[in-house]
Order: structure tokens, then sequence, then C-alpha cells
């Protein structure tokens, strides 16, 4: 008995961290698109065709971000039936991180911050889960500008090590 309660209140508490979590992630795209509309107008004002595409794109990359992060929250049902399983798939994580933070630049930008994209490779191959890690990534870089002083750079570093990639955001 006393194992099934503390096995229940683990899996409570995992999902109301879940909880928790998901409504921070949802917040950044949301103030990215905020943040674009605000930059369309100015643009449509200035007749400016090519950039107001540009921001266009980057709405609706994040639009999808939105729905994404929205299936992770059905999610939270595998968590309490244990089985949230990783979706892995190969591919280069410098050019997923690298194209996830392509898509935040003018939403850091426009929070006085500068993004450094850095690598010690360009081309590395694993395994990953493309939605977790995109949860992981909004997480840390909303954490960053949240404590980063204006003015400030967030770096983003990818380093191989020999057992696993550490992906390190400053």
């Amino acid at each position: 008995k006393k194992k099934e309660l503390e096995s229940i209140k683990e899996r409570e508490l995992i999902k109301n961290n879940f909880l928790s979590n998901i409504s921070h992630d949802i917040k950044v795209p949301i103030n990215v698109i905020y943040s674009e509309i605000q930059l369309e107008k100015i643009l449509i004002e200035n007749k400016n065709k090519n950039k107001l595409e540009e921001y266009n794109e980057i709405s609706k990359k994040n639009c999808l971000n939105l729905t994404k992060l929205t299936n992770n929250i059905i999610d939270m049902s595998k968590i309490d039936s244990e089985n949230l399983e990783p979706n892995l798939e190969r591919g280069n994580i410098v050019e997923f991180i690298e194209d996830y933070i392509d898509n935040l630049s003018t939403y850091i930008k426009s929070n006085g911050l500068e993004v450094i994209f850095d690598t010690e490779e360009e081309d590395l191959e694993i395994n990953f889960d493309r939605e977790m890690m995109r949860r992981i990534l909004i997480n840390l870089i909303s954490n960053s500008i949240k404590y980063t002083k204006g003015n400030g750079v967030i770096t983003i570093n990818i380093l191989n090590e020999e057992e696993y990639i550490m992906v390190c955001v400053l």
C-alpha cells in the first residue's frame, strides 16, 4: 500500500510539473506571434512586402509550435497510464537546434538580448525526440530571457562528448 501511494504521489507531482512547464512553454510562441503582429503593422505601413512575408513565416512556425505543444498536453494522459515513451528519430541535432533558435531570434531580440549559437561540429547525427527537445529548448531559452539583464547575450553551445551530446544555454 505504501509503495502504491508513493507511486501515485510521484505521478501526481510529475503531472503537476508537466502542466506548469507546458503553460510556460505555450506563452513563448504566443509572445513571439504577438511581437510579429506588431512588427507586421509597421511593415504594411512601409509597404515592405519581403519582410512581411518573412515575419508571416515566423508566425506560422510558432503557430505550428503551439499545435505541437498542445499535443504534449495530450501526453498527460500517457503519463498517468505510464505510456509516455520518447519518439526517437535519427536526425542532425545541430541543424534542429539552429533552426529552432532562428525561429525564436526575433522574440529574443525584442527582449533586448542577443543570441549566439556555437558548436564544435556542424553535423551531429543522433537519435532524439523532436517534440521533447523543442520543449526543453523553449524552457531553457525562455528562462534565459527571464534571467538575462537587458542588452545581455544568450549563448547556446553544443558539445560532442564521447557518450552523449551536451546542449548548454548560458
